[in-house]
């Protein structure tokens, strides 16, 4: 690449293209020119034809006698060349500056940028050949035009650098803030016009500065000298400089880095600060931010709102802050964090400003349920995630009274409904596990209580995880091994426990699942007695509840009142029972069958047991038919009571034998035809034969 080009001289063709020799000749031809035709042509060829012939004071007289005729940017650059030629650089720049005033290309360009070079005025020369590289690409030159302006760049690039790189140090030493901040500026804007024609050279004497470390090193000092506007500059430039690296240069310098510094920043600026004294610096720094639009915009924005209200300066704050919750693309929680401002200093303000309160309150009530409603929907959230946002949001809403009425009963709901997905064990989950979800499920359920104090479902669903917990701890399949890791044991007590289930019943006293399962909490402690006494209640709020009078059989077992047990049992038999909302029982069904099994020689009345144990086929487990009617027909072959033959008609009739459970209901009719289920029984019969 020949470097060397774009010299002044070389664009006038009737200069550059002749030699010496045809310079004296031209100049004798000139001699016998009459003084009345020697005007500007004359002389500007003279002159040129002297500057060939190094005849320097002459061509400095021809020269300027043409001036007097045409002042030209050929007769400019002309006796700018000779200047340079005499080594005489300031009269050299001052025509070539006047050439510039009448038009520009790559050669004044250069020759400028040279001449400044020579009177070390590198800035101005590394300008100057800047602005000739972009007048090169907007006219379309050859690259390797181009380049030979690239080149230049870096050369001067690198001795600007260094000698800025120098000052910097220095005025760091000197704390000298002025200069220190001028240096910065200077320096970061050699780099960034490097960047952004980095690839228009090819020079192996490229100047690598850490600038980034560099600014670091001195910025406190600028910071410390209220230079909060300078420093914004100087970030200014670093995102630029960033925008022109090259991929490879972004380990460096990158959009993330740069905001965090501005940040760091900003933080700096407001412990330096006072919004009584420096509000309008303040006020300043943040909208040069904000016009910056980077990562935090939105931040920035939202607490240039909050000074706004703190200054109750509440137009100006409404403008902001609303600016914020009506952009679609504002980040949720600054979002969140602006309706929390508006609302809260809205309700201190003036009579004026309350007009738009509840509307305001209304929209952050919205925004929180959308949220809300995302969450639970979003897949790649983990449970734990979704709790603690969701429960968050519902705090939120009620700490400033948006909409207590729904919002109290909403966190009721979501807190029930995260707490019963920790309580699911899923297949194969190790005992630590589970009790560490059991854990997680009481944190949502204390929660719900210190939000809801007089709801009494979370003291029941706090109860009823401790109770699971402690089965769990008291199961002779739980090792020592499986609870390595459970801190806190001691909070898993029984009596707690009770507290919650009284606390429960005390706030709603209908609900019989209260009852029963303070009932169950007694039963596992051996206190019969109690345990009774709650399930009596239980059984007075639900009496047909399956599982419940099951409960009350339970705990006869556990006393050894076994008659009484197999009584209930029988009386249980004939009462049109339903499977409520308890879906556990004291002691497992299989335990249930085992005592029947295991009294039946001792029980005077066998036939009672068969029908007991053909109830229990029937209706206590899943229907099983077979055995159902197996023992049924034994009780019958004992003993032949109108009640047996009412259940062989049920146990028919639940299989879709409608003849034969007919036929069973009118045998017990025939036994006692005041037997008011019979009938009822045999006209369900007749219906089925009917439709059949």
């Amino acid at each position: 690449m020949d470097y060397n080009k774009f010299n002044i001289e070389e664009k006038y063709d009737n200069y550059n293209n002749i030699t010496k020799v045809e310079a004296e000749k031209i100049l004798l031809k000139l001699d016998s020119v009459i003084d009345h035709d020697k005007g500007y042509d004359y002389y500007i060829l003279k002159g040129k034809m002297l500057l060939k012939l190094d005849r320097m004071k002459d061509a400095f007289h021809a020269l300027e006698k043409a001036m007097t005729f045409n002042k030209t940017d050929e007769v400019y650059d002309l006796l700018s060349f000779a200047y340079y030629e005499e080594e005489d650089y300031e009269k050299a720049l001052y025509y070539i500056n006047l050439s510039f005033g009448i038009t520009v290309d790559e050669f004044i360009y250069n020759h400028k940028g040279k001449t400044l070079e020579r009177l070390d005025r590198f800035e101005e020369a590394f300008e100057t050949y800047y602005e000739g590289l972009n007048y090169a690409l907007s006219s379309y030159s050859s690259y390797g035009d181009v380049e030979i302006f690239g080149e230049n760049l870096a050369r001067l690039g690198g001795i600007l650098k260094n000698q800025y790189l120098d000052n910097i140090k220095k005025f760091i030493n000197l704390r000298d803030y002025y200069n220190l901040y001028e240096n910065y500026m200077k320096l970061l804007q050699v780099i960034l016009k490097e960047e952004e024609n980095d690839h228009y050279h090819s020079s192996s004497e490229y100047v690598s500065v850490k600038y980034l470390e560099l600014v670091e090193e001195g910025k406190y000092i600028l910071i410390d000298n209220d230079y909060f506007l300078g420093m914004i500059n100087i970030y200014k430039i670093l995102y630029q400089i960033e925008n022109n690296s090259e991929y490879e240069d972004r380990e460096y310098i990158n959009k993330i880095y740069i905001d965090n510094k501005v940040r760091d920043f900003i933080d700096a600026v407001m412990e330096r600060t006072s919004l009584t004294k420096d509000v309008d610096i303040i006020l300043k720094v943040l909208n040069e931010v904000i016009g910056i639009k980077n990562r935090d915009y939105y931040d920035y924005l939202y607490h240039k709102g909050f000074i706004f209200m703190k200054l109750k300066r509440y137009d100006e704050a409404l403008e902001v802050l609303s600016s914020i919750t009506s952009d679609k693309k504002s980040p949720y929680n600054i979002k969140v964090q602006s309706y929390e401002c508006i609302i809260k200093k809205m309700y201190e303000a003036e009579d004026i400003y309350k007009g738009n309160y509840n509307e305001y309150k209304k929209s952050m009530s919205d925004l929180l349920r959308d949220e809300i409603h995302r969450i639970k929907e979003d897949e790649y959230l983990t449970l734990d995630d979704r709790c603690d946002r969701i429960i968050h949001n519902c705090k939120r809403a009620i700490n400033l009274e948006l909409d207590n009425d729904f919002w109290y009963d909403y966190i009721e709901v979501l807190s029930l409904e995260l707490g019963e997905e920790y309580e699911v064990i899923v297949k194969n989950q190790s005992v630590y596990k589970v009790i560490q979800n059991y854990n997680k499920a009481i944190n949502i359920y204390d929660r719900l209580i210190e939000v809801k104090s007089d709801g009494p479902h979370g003291y029941y669903r706090k109860g009823r995880a401790i109770v699971l917990v402690l089965r769990l701890l008291n199961s002779s399949k739980t090792s020592l091994k499986d609870l390595v890791g459970v801190h806190n044991l001691d909070c898993f007590s029984y009596s707690e426990v009770i507290y919650n289930l009284n606390k429960a019943i005390s706030l709603k006293s209908d609900n019989g699942k209260y009852f029963n399962l303070l009932a169950r909490t007694h039963f596992e402690i051996g206190e019969y007695e109690k345990s009774m006494g709650y399930m009596e209640q239980a059984l007075t709020l639900a009496p047909n509840d399956l599982y419940m009078n099951l409960n009350k059989v339970c705990i006869y077992i556990r006393r050894y009142k076994y008659t009484e047990a197999v009584d209930y049992l029988f009386k249980m038999s004939y009462k049109d029972m339903n499977r409520g909302t308890v879906r556990k029982t004291f002691l497992s069904r299989k335990e249930i069958l085992s005592f029947l099994m295991g009294i039946f020689n001792l029980y005077t009345r066998q036939d009672k047991i068969y029908y007991i144990i053909a109830y229990y086929f029937y209706a206590i487990v899943d229907f099983q038919y077979d055995k159902a009617l197996t023992f049924i027909n034994n009780s019958i072959e004992m003993s032949d009571d109108e009640r047996y033959y009412l259940l062989k008609a049920k146990i028919y009739f639940k299989d879709g034998k409608f003849k034969e459970a007919l036929k069973c209901a009118e045998e017990a009719i025939v036994i006692d035809d005041h037997y008011d289920e019979a009938f009822l029984i045999k006209e369900k019969c007749n219906e089925k034969l009917t439709d059949n």
